[in-house]
């Protein structure tokens, strides 16, 4: 028997449109980006410069790209300062 989730799953993030066809690196909360790079290697350099040594990578869809159930692209910016 399997138990019943108690937490909804969470909402697929959203990427800005800046980052289309890049790897991102998120924080461990999966809450920001910290880093970007055109390589897998590059985005988690950057990562670990920034000061997160375990960051979370993925693959941004092109901006032409549109898939049922990975991040969607968002075409306002963010402030990464904050």
């Amino acid at each position: 028997m399997t138990e019943d989730r108690r937490e909804p799953l969470p909402e697929n993030p959203v990427v800005p449109l800046e980052y289309a066809g890049l790897w991102i690196a998120w924080d461990r909360q999966h809450a920001r980006i910290v880093a970007s790079g055109p390589t897998i290697e590059a985005a988690f350099t950057a990562a670990v410069a920034a000061g997160e040594p375990e960051p979370i990578l993925a693959s941004a869809p092109d901006a032409d790209i549109w898939s049922i159930g990975g991040p969607r692209i968002d075409e306002s910016p963010i402030n990464l300062s904050s």
